[in-house]
């Protein structure tokens, strides 16, 4: 066991208590429709998304950022196009789309429109979704594939 100084593991605890407030880790695995998808955490917030480049995202007013980090991994034997509006949170009796799709493994990069996956490829994408202030989804859903967030954001 390596030993960790004082100062060292106060800084670790604060920052495991500043992610427990926001967000959970999961690994929540779905197949569908020749696609896996694995939900690794959601977070409520932060409110602020800059990927590489000069553009900042912000919610609007009255919102917060929700954001879903997937694992999506293309199980058929061919290269096949995933569309991320397939992804959406509830809201109601609606189905809210992302207002962002970046990467998040390595450089944080903006994904635009829908992403060609080869056979057996997967990539690690954060989905932000803008969502009323005061209120939580309750499932997201991606193709066929339903995720229950209740007790997760909450």
């Amino acid at each position: 066991m390596t030993a960790v100084r004082p100062s060292t593991r106060a800084a670790l605890l604060a920052a495991a208590a500043a992610c427990a407030a926001s967000c959970t880790i999961l690994n929540i695995v779905r197949q569908t429709e020749g696609w896996t998808l694995t939900l690794q955490r959601a977070s409520d917030g932060p409110n602020y998304v800059k990927p590489a480049g000069f553009t900042a995202y912000k919610p609007p007013h009255g919102a917060r950022f929700i954001n879903l980090y997937l694992v999506i991994k293309n199980d058929a034997g061919e290269a096949r196009w995933f569309g991320y509006d397939s992804c959406a949170v509830d809201l109601d009796n609606e189905w809210l789309v992302p207002s962002l799709v970046t990467s998040y493994m390595g450089l944080l990069v903006k994904i635009n429109g829908n992403e060609e996956y080869s056979a057996g490829e997967s990539s690690h994408r954060m989905l932000t979704y803008a969502y009323p202030k005061g209120r939580s989804p309750t499932r997201a859903r991606c193709g066929g594939a339903i995720f229950e967030l209740t007790e997760i954001l909450r």
